[in-house]
């Protein structure tokens, strides 16, 4: 597992003065045209635009900024190595700290070609079975080392599609859940929700079992696109589902929206983004798609000259975070829009935004556990990612053995820089324990600030420029979760 942290794009500021977006300016060459400039990109994610007084330039260099492997890393672990600092950390901290859980369920009725998640097409009710047994030993490996019954500060159910498990294969994970960890009135519990496969019955279990956050995975509203995509879900079926939602009092309700689909134009962008307002969405989450055909085999399906261009992609975000922010959300990290009455509107003015493997919350978790197929784990000074094949994973669980494919040990030099980094693309300024000047600023921080992405106005300041808000939404913005993590994001 090289985790390769990289920056695929470079902004120069140009001469001319500042003033509001304009369309990219495309030369002619040989590629697909754009839908905002209907011509034809001078190389490929070439394009110029202006914003607020300054003509920015997107160039196709990338500028390797540091893995982990290479210069970052303390040494490889395997799973005993894994299972030894469990071991260490119960020591050292007891078994009262609180952790947080994820759990991936990679299982979904078919794959959409845009996927970028490790994903398994079943329709056998025991095989699912199977998994949530497996679930249930990988469970029980770790807490007989870190201690059963610790307090939950998150837990998230990701995938796949987690609400495509049967009514009473939901119930049975929880039990095995709450019989590792406990789940308190304060644990922020959440999943990830395919709108048409959710029932009002699903959801009055789901808000039962003590869920109180849902993210619906809607992608884009276009007919076009989600054929493009193989998807298919209409606007009135997501908002009686929404309505439904609503009626059982969760405390939020969001929505992810990926832009760089096939097929998406700057109109039928804007359309949906206007159907999700009339939703009221608690909180929006939005997604660069990027297409990866050499990881992602299925994603040769889509066509190259179907996919908008860099330039249609920059205009296409630009219009998101102008209309999200006019409809009175406030634009949180990189990529998310939340309401006022979201944790993260008052936390991002404190400036206590965090980000983990699980995504943005307001809370300061220390510990994120993965369990299942792919599953990554992170706790102080150590990343360890279980084996992405379901057979190797469950067959190391049947040997007693942590199902780990892959991890290092992270130095505290490394470890403190992916921190200062997710704080500043959290909150978009840190204060306090900063480098110095340019000089003393560690990569990838250097060269952000060469660039014109974060500027630092006084000495321990460093603060995200709005030109670097959005060029840096394209760098780190990206769909697959992995990418995201592996940029320290």
């Amino acid at each position: 597992m090289t985790l390769e942290l990289l920056l695929p794009i470079s902004v120069e500021m140009l001469s001319t003065p500042l003033t509001d977006w304009k369309h990219p300016v495309m030369a002619s060459h040989k590629r697909p045209k754009g839908d905002v400039t209907k011509v034809r990109p001078s190389q490929p994610g070439t394009c110029s635009f202006a914003r607020s007084g300054a003509m920015l330039k997107f160039s196709p260099q990338t500028i390797p900024i540091k893995t982990i492997e290479e210069g970052g890393s303390a040494g490889r672990i395997d799973w005993d190595e894994f299972a030894l600092a469990l071991d260490q950390h119960a020591h050292a901290c007891g078994a009262d700290e609180p952790v947080s859980v994820y759990v991936h369920l990679p299982f979904c009725p078919s794959r959409c070609l845009n996927c970028d998640r490790n994903t398994v097409v079943t329709h056998s009710l025991a095989e699912i079975d199977q998994y949530l047994a497996a679930l249930d030993q990988e469970m029980t490996l770790v807490t007989a080392r870190l201690g059963n019954g610790r307090e939950l500060q998150q837990l998230h159910l990701g995938g796949g599609t987690p609400n495509y498990l049967s009514e009473t294969q939901i119930i049975r994970l929880m039990t095995i859940i709450e019989r590792h960890f406990t789940i308190t009135e304060h644990t922020e519990t959440s999943l990830d929700v395919s709108p048409k496969r959710s029932s009002r019955a699903q959801l009055a279990l789901l808000r039962g079992l003590g869920f109180r956050r849902i993210n619906f995975e809607v992608r884009d509203l276009d007919d076009e696109v989600q054929k493009a995509i193989g998807r298919s879900q209409s606007m009135s079926v997501l908002s009686d589902v929404y309505d439904n939602a609503r009626d059982f009092n969760f405390d939020a309700l969001s929505m992810d929206l990926v832009y760089g689909l096939p097929q998406q134009t700057l109109s039928s962008m804007k359309r949906s983004v206007a159907s999700i307002l009339e939703l009221a969405p608690d909180r929006l989450l939005c997604w660069s798609f990027s297409r990866q055909a050499g990881t992602f085999l299925h994603q040769r399906s889509l066509d190259p000259a179907s996919l908008p261009s860099l330039g249609d992609k920059v205009a296409m975000f630009n219009a998101i975070a102008d209309t999200m922010q006019e409809a009175g959300y406030s634009w949180i990290g990189l990529d998310c829009f939340s309401k006022q009455t979201d944790p993260l509107w008052s936390a991002r003015r404190e400036r206590l935004v965090r980000r983990n493997w699980i995504g943005y919350t307001a809370m300061e978790p220390d510990i994120v556990l993965g369990f299942g197929a792919g599953a990554i784990s992170e706790m102080p000074g150590i990343v360890a990612q279980n084996h992405a094949d379901i057979s190797r994973w469950s067959d190391a669980l049947w040997q007693d053995r942590l199902p780990i494919e892959d991890g290092c040990r992270i130095s505290p030099e490394v470890a403190q820089q992916r921190a200062l980094l997710s704080d500043l693309m959290c909150n978009m300024e840190v204060t306090g324990d900063v480098p110095a000047d340019r000089d003393d600023a560690p990569e990838p921080l250097a060269s952000l600030i060469e660039r014109g992405y974060v500027e630092q106005p006084r000495a321990g300041h460093l603060v995200v420029t709005e030109r670097g808000r959005f060029a840096m939404h394209q760098a780190w913005g990206n769909t697959s979760p992995v990418a995201r993590w592996a940029a320290g994001f």
